[in-house]
């Protein structure tokens, strides 16, 4: 995720016992794949893997690595006024845009010249000059974004700004094929992008309470923190585990504050628990760079949320892991160090 976890980082990890059907298609620079219990309807697959085909449809309006995307079109042209966009983009652009209004501008579409002047999008993390902080700054903030609804239109008011729906956009795509599966019948099935982004509906065998999701330590991902069981929700786990650089004593992650220009958070990754996943994705962003006490704050005044941070202790293999807002019956953890909140 920009400003986000890449997709393979700090992901939880499926049970899958044999029973399990599989529907695997790539797209977003990672695998989507779409597991139901063996027993669907005889349509159920094709129905999955024509709702992974419509992720990949709308990887060609969303990425910034196609010159011919929509959105390529938009960071190219709508510095020098209004571009029309795919209902698709209006639409994604408006959700974030309401994020980073819930979170005080913590989560940001607009932060990608912060994490160039990191160095963190060619992945060799630098401490960038005065300069060079300022001037990123200035072509970064939501609120230099200019919408119209009718004209369904995109305009930048800041020149050198542009979008990249990195920390939102595989929410929004498995937001929408859930939606395609549910319309066509399907009941019970998990969804994910990646593993850092998922969607469970119904329940793996009847009478489970969902489907159960193991979470990985975000720096040695064999090791299993704890299990969470989903059901008609969404989770996604943004962290900093492996992107990161050391200076002057302080680890300093790829997940950018936009707010600040710095590496935010105090956490190695935030596992977040919402009803979608466009808001899951998003979230466990913003929250991520605003560390535990706000993200606890801000899950306790916001029922229907809840989270999972990971925090190092002492400079060691060793994390604190702690739950807020999610049930007893529904969040196991696996080691001494745990501890939940209500």
């Amino acid at each position: 995720m920009n400003n986000a976890a890449s997709p393979s980082e700090n992901s939880p990890s499926l049970a899958r016992p044999g029973e399990l059907i599989s529907v695997i298609r790539p797209a977003m620079a990672t695998e989507f794949e779409v597991l139901m219990p063996a027993d669907v309807d005889r349509e159920a697959p094709e129905i999955a893997l024509e709702a992974l085909e419509w992720i990949r449809t709308l990887e060609g309006i969303f990425s910034v690595y196609r010159s011919d995307s929509d959105i390529s079109k938009l960071n190219r042209e709508a510095a020098d006024g209004p571009v029309r966009v795919d209902p698709h983009l209006f639409k994604i652009v408006q959700q974030a845009i309401a994020i980073s209004e819930a979170t005080a501008g913590a989560f940001d579409i607009t932060a990608g010249p912060l994490v160039d002047a990191w160095g963190f999008t060619n992945r060799s993390g630098r401490k960038p000059s005065d300069d060079e902080l300022a001037a990123a700054l200035q072509a970064v903030g939501y609120k230099n974004l200019e919408l119209d609804a009718e004209e369904q239109t995109i305009r930048f008011k800041q020149p050198g700004m542009r979008i990249n729906l990195g920390a939102i956009g595989k929410g929004y795509a498995l937001d929408q094929a859930v939606a395609m599966l549910v319309t066509s019948g399907v009941e019970n099935f998990l969804i994910h992008g990646g593993q850092s982004s998922i969607v469970a509906r119904g329940s793996r065998r009847p009478g489970e309470p969902g489907w159960p999701i193991a979470l990985s330590h975000p720096i040695r991902p064999q090791r299993k923190l704890g299990r969470v069981w989903l059901q008609n929700e969404s989770l996604s786990t943004s962290g900093s585990g492996k992107q990161f650089f050391h200076y002057r004593g302080q680890r300093l992650g790829h997940m950018i504050d936009p707010r600040t220009g710095w590496p935010g958070g105090d956490l190695l990754s935030l596992t977040l628990i919402a009803k979608v996943a466009a808001e899951s994705d998003a979230l466990a962003t913003g929250l991520f760079v605003d560390g535990m006490q706000k993200a606890t704050q801000f899950v306790e005044a916001n029922p229907g949320l809840g989270i999972v941070g990971v925090a190092e202790v002492d400079r060691s293999s060793e994390v604190e892991v702690v739950a807020v807002a999610i049930a007893d019956e529904r969040w196991e953890p696996f080691q001494q160090s745990s501890r939940d909140l209500d």
